[in-house]
């Protein structure tokens, strides 16, 4: 193991000058890192042991990222009961950690792409998707105006201040959302907020709190941007920063530490102490071998954003370490994913904490497995990070003796004990993509999607079938005509074949006439598919007899063409004929002589000449 990787992972202490006390009336800024659901979960930790040991009800300020925004949304919005609340297995926690078990992602994109959605019934994109989610299931549809802090009348419930950072990827700069609206630029020094509300804050508090959170975790190579137009917010331009439009997209391309705020505006904001929870770390490896398909251009591709993000990570870390600008410095905690603890009964082995940081950072279904070792690791690690400042300046406000560890999924039996086994490793380290193990049958466009796949099929199926080669299964006449002996557009040697007929013909009547013998022309239906070889048997009822030439016509060229079968005389009982392959279409030419005996009259009608002879397939 690299020994850069074992020094990181001790936990910073507070960066604090030297006999430096905390004020009585203790201000606590808690910046909330990206990370995904993985930071959702983390930090759920944190905030239980903040809440045990009395520091959360002293947070005046919270920023957040992504992940983070998922979780300080739903702390401020219910902040009453988060702080009241001594046992969290019900309650807004256990609505988060059921969040984190209801496969998001995979919801958001049955919908999104949707047999619905391709047939534009439906146009939201996933990241419309996102945004319903937050606000139905955790938020309550409730708009940003709803996390005013002015709301609680006592001050010990008091709602700290929230920002939920997104980066506008059209100009690159900070934005957020707060009770008042979007803040726009909030890398901006200016410390006069009033002057700066005027310059750069859109009133748009109006707006669901899912619309902020969906901003701030719409991760660039998932989700597209959050777009916000005037029009959409209910605003004119002029009230929207003189802009027709705004992208949106996941805070942690501009801070994913969301540390920054604080920085900016720590001489107005003016807190004693800030509480940084970092689920941000990213994998020390990645595996990528194998062929170079289209899929590991696209793990490439984020295995490139996570690079880049993490090297701005670390840059951001050692800047805020020695930070020392005008006016009161930024003192701060780290509180970091990638630590490791020792606390009896309680930590998961070492072995297993250095695999929480591998955790993905998506939103697919957390198992149970993964959500007890992150909270649980949470909570170690903030203990750890806030009991190893100096205890004499949190003395009057730290209660570490009240702090209850709490396993959000904790059962009786051999299972009790917390562990995250090599064996589940891979599963919690690799984002899924087959196809079968997004389904959910409780969700209903996998029905849809399952209707029209059966539908897909059976349609394919009768297509294969349609095109095989099959035997006629009606074949009759259709058309007769007599024939003439003058020149026609038929081939010049069936011409004359008609005129030899004709002549046979006659020559066939002891009285010289031809009025009981007929020069005929009979055709077929067309053959609906294409045909295998088949034999045929022409059948006449009896005092009928046929001498003819039979034919297969092709005509799909605008020039026919006629394929000889068969020539007959005399008095057959059947005539059998084999009819080569054929083609979807092509149709029986039957050229001849029909005669009537004792009397009888023969007619073109064609319903007579069926009568009189029929087809039959063999």
């Amino acid at each position: 193991m690299p020994d850069e990787l074992s020094a990181s992972r001790s936990i910073s202490p507070a960066v604090l000058p030297a006999g430096q006390n905390i004020q009585a009336d203790l201000r606590l800024g808690l910046a909330l890192s990206g990370g995904g659901l993985r930071a959702t979960l983390f930090h759920l930790g944190v905030i239980k042991y903040l809440r045990d040991v009395g520091l959360l009800s002293k947070v005046t300020h919270i920023c957040s990222v992504s992940g983070g925004s998922i979780l300080a949304a739903h702390l401020v919005q219910r902040w009453a009961e988060y702080l009241e609340k001594e046992n969290y297995d019900d309650g807004p926690a256990q609505e988060l950690i059921r969040f984190a078990e209801s496969d998001l992602r995979c919801r958001v994109f049955r919908r999104a792409f949707s047999i619905v959605r391709l047939m534009r019934w439906e146009k939201w994109s996933p990241t419309r998707w996102l945004e319903y989610y937050y606000s139905r299931e955790l938020y309550q549809s409730q708009p940003l105006s709803a996390l005013m802090a002015a709301t609680c009348t006592t001050e010990t419930l008091r709602r700290p201040e929230l920002h939920i950072l997104a980066t506008d990827l059209e100009t690159g700069v900070l934005c957020s959302f707060s009770h008042q609206g979007l803040w726009y630029n909030l890398h901006d020094a200016d410390q006069n907020l009033a002057k700066k509300a005027e310059r750069d804050l859109a009133k748009i508090a109006d707006q669901p709190i899912g619309l902020a959170v969906a901003a701030s975790s719409a991760f660039p190579l998932v989700f597209r941007p959050v777009y916000l137009t005037p029009q959409r917010v209910g605003r004119k331009k002029d009230e929207f920063f003189g802009r027709d439009e705004m992208f949106l997209t996941d805070g942690g391309v501009y801070d994913n530490l969301a540390l920054v705020p604080f920085v900016v505006r720590n001489e107005a904001w003016k807190c004693d102490l800030v509480l940084a929870s970092d689920a941000s770390r990213v994998s020390d490896w990645a595996t990528l071998r194998g062929r170079w398909t289209v899929w590991k251009h696209l793990l490439g591709l984020q295995r490139s954003y996570e690079i880049a993000s993490d090297l701005l990570y670390k840059l951001e870390k050692d800047c805020l370490e020695k930070f020392s600008g005008a006016g009161e410095p930024l003192h701060w905690v780290n509180i970091p994913i990638y630590a490791t603890t020792a606390i009896k009964d309680v930590s998961i082995p070492v072995e297993e904490q250095l695999r929480v940081k591998d955790i993905r950072t998506d939103l697919d279904r957390f198992p149970s497995t993964a959500i007890r070792a992150l909270v649980v690791h949470g909570q170690c690690v903030a203990q750890q990070a806030v009991t190893e400042i100096d205890a004499g300046k949190l003395k009057h406000h730290l209660d570490s003796n009240n702090w209850k560890p709490w396993d959000p999924r904790g059962v009786a039996g051999p299972s009790a004990k917390l562990r995250l086994p090599s064996s589940e490793y891979r599963t919690l380290t690799t984002r899924r993509r087959c196809i079968f193990s997004h389904c959910s049958w409780r969700d209903w466009p996998n029905y849809v999607h399952l209707g029209v796949l059966l539908i897909l099929i059976l349609v394919s199926l009768y297509w294969w079938w349609s095109a095989l080669p099959q035997k006629p299964r009606d074949l009759r006449i259709v058309h007769v005509s007599r024939f003439e002996t003058v020149a026609s557009g038929e081939y010049q040697w069936l011409h004359a074949y008609q005129v030899q007929a004709f002549r046979e013909a006659t020559s066939d009547k002891d009285a010289g006439t031809v009025d009981d013998v007929q020069l005929v022309r009979m055709e077929t239906n067309g053959f609906e598919k294409n045909t295998p070889e088949f034999g045929l048997a022409i059948r006449l009822v009896a005092d009928f007899e046929l001498r003819a030439q039979i034919f297969l016509v092709r005509d799909n060229t605008g020039r026919p063409f006629y394929l000889p079968l068969l020539a007959v005389g005399g008095e057959p009982p059947p005539i059998n004929v084999l009819v080569p392959n054929s083609q979807r279409g092509d149709f029986l030419l039957i050229v001849g002589q029909m005669r009537a005996k004792g009397g009888k009259q023969l007619s073109r009608d064609v319903d007579k000449i069926q009568s009189v002879l029929s087809l039959e397939v063999k």
